[in-house]
């Protein structure tokens, strides 16, 4: 929300993770934030499925590059109003949003996130009829 998006009208930079409002993860697999980067992950490019988990309840950020989770990458972000954004810095380059969800924190969502921690119990969830295998996969 008060990230200075102006403030490079003139340069050729990427603004996500460039001052203290913004996060951001570079296809050289660093995370930026407030000007600084470090190695994070793999590299990704052309064809790269890059997923991006924002957990408001923990205040954490975790980003996936081809389904594979990279671990959280920034915390303390609860309180915080905060708002999704791509960008790119190279010529003809595209991005393509698959899938959006926005899931309430609820007994339900904690419940399967810790029962989904023990195999045993997932291995007897699935064989319960009409318990959808998605539900049991978070």
């Amino acid at each position: 929300k008060n990230a200075k998006l102006d403030k490079f009208a003139y340069q050729f930079c990427s603004l996500l993770g460039s001052d203290k409002e913004s996060w951001g993860f570079s296809y050289t697999g660093k995370l930026q934030h407030n000007g600084k980067s470090h190695f994070y992950g793999p590299p990704f490019g052309k064809g790269s499925v890059v997923g991006i988990y924002l957990d408001m309840w923990k205040g954490t950020l975790e980003f996936f590059v081809n389904r594979r989770p990279l671990g959280v990458a920034f915390k303390n972000l609860q309180g915080l109003q905060l708002y999704p954004m791509v960008c790119s810095t190279a010529a003809q380059s595209a991005m393509r949003i698959i899938v959006a969800v926005s899931q309430p924190v609820d007994l339900k969502l904690l419940s399967l996130r810790l029962l989904s921690t023990d195999n045993e119990i997932m291995q007897t969830l699935i064989r319960v009829p009409g318990i959808r295998i998605s539900v049991c996969i978070i």
